[in-house]
C-alpha cells in the first residue's frame, strides 16, 4: 500500500493526474498549486472551464491556506463533520488560482473520509483539486473500475481504495452569507447541520437560484448514456408489465421483485434503506447502462423524506423525465 501511495504522491508532485478514492465518489486529483495540472483536469473531464473545483485537504488547520475570513461557524462544522461528506463554501485566499474557483471569490473545501486518501494528502503536504473522476455530466465513479471504464489511460495513476462507502457526492453548504445555504444535498442532511449550528438553512437547487456556481447544480447531471426515466412507485409494475407485453426491452431499478420471465431483462431490486441505496446507486446505474440490448433504464421513484432527498435529486438530474404510458398507440412516451 505504501508503494501505491508513493507512486500517487510522485505523480501529483510531477503535475500528473491521480484518481483517488473518497467515501463519496472517486476524485480526479491534481496539485492545487499547479495550473497546468488543473487545466488537464478540465480537458480530460470535458468540464466547462467556469465550473469551480473542490479543494481536498488533510487537516482543519490547512483551511487557512485556501480561505480567508473564516467564520466560527465553519470551524464548528469542520469539527463535527470532517473528515466526511460535507463541502464548505468559504471566501477564497488571494493566492488561490481563479482556475480553481471559476473566477469567483469563493472556494469549496473538504476533508475526505478515506484513510488511503488522507494518508496521500498528508504525504503530499498540500491541497489537491478533486472533481469526480468521470466525463463531465456522466455517472460518477464509485470504484476504480468505473474510472478505468470512463477515463482509462487519460489518468496517470488510479489509487484503488475499493468501493466508496457513501456512494453519492458530498453535501455542499455555503456559509459566506448570513443565512447558510445548502447548494447540493448529500447524506449529511439539513437536520444534521441544524443540530450543530441551530440556524435555518435555505435550499438552492438550480444554477438560476444560486449566486455561486458549484458542482451538481446543472439541470442534467450524473446521467447514464442510455436514457433514464423515473416512474412513480404506484405505476411502476403496470408500466414494466406493459413494456414487457409490447416487447420493449428496458432495464429496471426497483424496490420490488422482478416478475418478468425474460433472461434479456436486467432488473435490479434496490435496498429500502436510503444509506445502502445511496452507496450502490451509481454502481447500479453503471451496470444498467452497460446492458447493450436495452432501450433505456426505468427507475422506480424513491419515497419522500429527508434521507431520500439527495438520492431523488441525483436521479432527477440523471433522468430524461418521468414516464407515462400511452395505451392507445401501444408504447410509452416521456413527458
Amino acid at each position: 500500500m505504501q508503494e501505491q501511495l508513493s507512486r500517487a504522491v510522485k505523480k501529483l508532485r510531477g503535475g500528473g493526474l491521480v484518481a483517488f478514492p473518497t467515501e463519496t465518489v472517486y476524485g480526479l486529483g491534481a496539485d492545487a498549486r499547479n495550473e497546468h495540472a488543473i487545466s488537464k483536469v478540465f480537458a480530460i473531464k470535458k468540464r466547462p472551464i467556469d465550473h469551480p473545483l473542490t479543494i481536498h485537504i488533510a487537516t482543519i488547520e490547512q483551511i487557512k491556506d485556501w480561505a480567508i475570513n473564516i467564520p466560527d461557524l465553519a470551524l464548528e462544522l469542520a469539527k463535527s463533520f470532517w473528515p466526511g461528506p460535507l463541502t464548505m463554501i468559504l471566501p477564497k485566499h488571494p493566492k488561490v488560482s481563479n482556475l480553481i474557483t471559476g473566477n469567483q471569490n469563493t472556494i469549496a473545501i473538504r476533508i475526505p473520509r478515506h484513510s488511503l486518501t488522507l494518508t496521500m494528502l498528508q504525504q503530499f503536504g498540500s491541497g489537491i483539486v478533486g472533481p469526480s473522476a468521470n466525463t463531465y455530466g456522466r455517472i460518477s465513479p464509485t470504484s476504480a473500475q468505473h474510472v478505468k471504464q470512463d477515463l482509462g489511460s487519460k489518468v496517470d495513476y488510479i489509487l484503488d481504495g475499493g468501493q466508496c462507502e457513501v456512494g453519492i457526492e458530498s453535501t455542499i453548504i455555503n456559509i459566506t452569507n448570513n443565512t447558510p445555504q445548502i447548494l447540493r444535498q448529500g447524506v449529511i442532511t439539513q437536520e444534521d447541520i441544524t443540530k450543530i449550528i441551530g440556524n435555518d438553512l435555505l435550499f438552492i437547487n438550480t444554477i438560476e437560484e444560486s449566486t455561486i456556481k458549484v458542482p451538481g447544480l446543472d439541470k442534467t447531471h450524473y446521467a447514464p448514456i442510455k436514457p433514464l426515466y423515473l416512474v412513480e412507485s404506484q405505476e411502476f409494475l403496470a408500466i414494466a408489465k406493459f413494456m414487457s407485453q409490447q416487447g420493449l426491452n428496458y432495464s429496471y431499478l426497483s424496490f420490488q421483485e422482478c416478475f418478468i420471465k425474460d433472461d434479456k431483462i436486467i432488473w435490479i431490486q434496490a435496498e429500502q434503506n436510503p444509506l445502502l441505496y445511496a452507496r450502490n446507486l451509481y454502481t447500479y446505474l453503471h451496470q444498467l447502462d452497460l446492458t447493450n440490448n436495452a432501450k433505456g433504464i426505468i427507475v422506480e421513484m424513491p419515497p419522500n423524506g429527508s434521507k431520500w432527498q439527495a438520492i431523488i435529486e441525483r436521479l432527477t438530474k440523471a433522468s430524461n423525465g418521468k414516464l407515462t404510458v400511452n395505451y392507445s398507440p401501444s408504447h410509452c412516451k416521456p413527458l
